[in-house]
């Protein structure tokens, strides 16, 4: 029989041994570096979700309010409308206007006119129903989107919501302010266009103002 010196030189035992001995823990290093940089890609795709959801958030939400903004009421609006095919239902719109804002804000300064907004938006979000959808329309106007099922008044919440304006503090700065509004409704046909429903609850909110403010008009 050979040796086994003959059938394993040395030489290439020793190649072995250092092929092992600087491979193994070069292996084991890359590996530990590769699960770092996947736990690193995780992290990041993570932190990048959580920025998309919160960018997509801000397009669709007012800064000031926290409300949903024009743009993205008028998309929730479109959508109710399309519950009118499905179910018995009726979709109604209510265009608020704060009264007096103005003189609000060359009273007491922007300001406190930003505490309004925002408590506004607070209060109607905590009194209003929560399928009914509160949007900042822009200035001191908001659009109430409300599902009322046919032959309910969709003024009854409206209406229970100027009570509780009128009852309760809308500023941290001055408490003892109140806040009425005048608001046109009309109800979402059909037969028209969302436009054309938002015109006709327009037109209704300046009839109410007309006749002397903190009223609702029906369209």
């Amino acid at each position: 029989t050979r040796r086994s010196s003959d059938l394993y030189p040395s030489k290439i035992e020793l190649i072995h041994y250092i092929f092992v001995v600087v491979t193994v823990p070069v292996m084991a290093y890359l590996g530990g570096q590769i699960a770092g940089m996947r736990n690193r890609l995780k992290a990041q795709k993570a932190e990048l979700a959580v920025a998309l959801e919160r960018i997509q958030e801000m397009a669709m939400r007012d800064e000031l309010t926290g409300l949903i903004n024009r743009r993205h009421g008028l998309q929730v609006l479109q959508e109710y409308k399309t519950l009118l095919k499905r179910n018995d239902l009726q979709v109604w719109v209510a265009m608020i206007d704060l009264d007096h804002f103005k003189r609000i804000n060359d009273t007491w300064g922007h300001g406190v006119g930003d505490e309004v907004l925002q408590g506004f938006a607070k209060q109607s979000t905590q009194v209003l129903r929560s399928a009914d959808v509160v949007v900042r329309w822009g200035g001191e106007e908001f659009l109430i989107v409300m599902l009322e099922d046919s032959g309910v008044n969709p003024n009854a919440g409206v209406e229970r919501l100027r009570q509780h304006l009128s009852d309760h503090s809308i500023s941290r700065s001055v408490p003892d302010l109140r806040v009425g509004f005048s608001a046109g409704l009309a109800r979402c046909l059909a037969t028209e266009t969302i436009e054309t429903t938002i015109d006709r609850a327009d037109a209704a909110l300046y009839q109410a103002k007309n006749l002397g403010r903190n009223q609702s008009v029906m369209a």
